[in-house]
């Protein structure tokens, strides 16, 4: 399964990202030794809308894993 990050370079662009790939350093997104946003979404939609600043509709399918209870 894939998650879609949104990030800036030059321009809005959007990475599709294996979640096996990818971990959480700080409040960043990392997937293969790179560093993206601080936003990672299920669905190509909700990254497009959180670029579009419909942050409502983004952030009702924002990626966040489940952590192991410790």
């Amino acid at each position: 399964m894939n998650a879609f990050i949104p990030y800036y370079d030059r321009g809005w662009h959007i990475l599709e990202a294996p979640k096996e790939r990818m971990k959480r350093l700080c409040k960043w997104w990392s997937c293969n030794g790179w560093i993206y946003g601080e936003n990672a979404f299920t669905t190509e939609e909700a990254a497009q809308a959180y670029i579009d600043k419909n942050y409502k509709l983004a952030f009702q399918f924002e990626y966040m894993p489940l952590r192991a209870a410790i």
